[in-house]
Formats: structure tokens, sequence, C-alpha cells
């Protein structure tokens, strides 16, 4: 499960769920209102019912994953439905600081670029409370490069620029990324 940022078209993380395909993964995409994960966590669970209902991903726990506010419904996913997903991805995000994350001991893996227009001391301080976390930090990297076509306004909010090119740091990333998923 695969959850975008605020305001940040679906579309945009096509080329991380075409990769992640790639490798054998099903990848579920959901559409939100507005483009608004946070607003539709249900949403997200009824997506993955539905894909399960259509045969695309199996019945056991699914990996949910978000990127900045999708993260953060991801994370409230995951907490609140712990037989349907194992592991948690936060891809430059941390859950909401009253979300009672150790409650789950399973796997987290974050990770932020060092670009990321956020203090890395912040990613820190709101993972601090996962008790199995794997944070790995990619040099170069900015807060839009988990999304294409980057907007003029979102580079300049971000207050940062790539040190890498974007090829690069998103091959480290899904490297990452893959390793992670490949010890389950």
């Amino acid at each position: 499960m695969l959850i975008q940022g605020g305001r940040v078209e679906r579309e945009r993380y096509f080329w991380l769920a075409e990769r992640l395909g790639d490798e054998g993964f099903a990848v579920v995409v959901p559409q939100y209102a507005a483009d608004l994960a946070i607003t539709g966590g249900e949403r997200t669970h009824r997506s993955l019912e539905e894909a399960r209902d259509l045969g695309l991903v199996g019945e056991g726990p699914a990996i949910v994953m978000g990127h900045s506010l999708g993260g953060v419904v991801a994370a409230s996913q995951w907490v609140e439905y712990p037989k349907d997903y194992a592991e948690l991805v936060l891809l430059a995000s941390w859950p909401a600081s009253n979300l009672e994350v150790e409650s789950r001991d399973e796997r987290v893996l974050e990770l932020v670029g060092s670009e990321d227009g956020e203090p890395l001391s912040a990613f820190v301080e709101g993972t601090a409370r996962f008790t199995d976390l794997e944070c790995h930090v990619i040099e170069g990297m900015t807060h839009y490069d988990w999304t294409d076509d980057a907007t003029d306004r979102e580079i300049e909010k971000q207050g940062t620029v790539a040190t890498r090119p974007i090829e690069e740091t998103r091959a480290e990333a899904v490297s990452l990324l893959l390793d992670f998923l490949d010890r389950r």
C-alpha cells in the first residue's frame, strides 16, 4: 500500500509503484479526494480490501508505506489494523505524536533525504518511539525527489536543492527499500 503525500497526485508516485512491481510486488496506490490521504484513512483500508477481493494481492499482512503526510496516514493504518499491515515504511515522514506506535513491535523502515528541507533531528525525534526502526539517510535527496514533476512552488517550499542526480538518489532509495522487503 503506497500512500501519497498531501496535495500530491498519486500518479507522481507511479515511478516507485512500477519499480516495485518490476520486482514482483503488488502495489496499491489509492485515490483520495482532493489528493489528501489524511482525510480518507478509511479509503486506504478499503482499497486494500478491494485489491484482495479482486485477487490482486494476497490475504496475508501487507506493507503500508507513505510519503510525507501520507506517512502519517500509513502509520495510523499500521497501528489501527495490525492484522492487515505487517511492516511500515516511512518516506520522509514520521507518525503523529499522539499515535500509540509503541503498541506494535514489527519492523519499520524510515528513508529520508539529507536535503529534505526538515532538520534530520526532526525525523530522529519523530520516529524514536518505534521499537524496531531501521533508518537510512539518502545523501543528496530532497523531499520531492520521491515524486515526479516537482513544481516550482514545492521546490521553493522545501528550501533545499538536490546535491545528486535524482536517478542516483532514487536508485539508492529503492535498493534500501527492496533490501528491507526481501528480509520479510
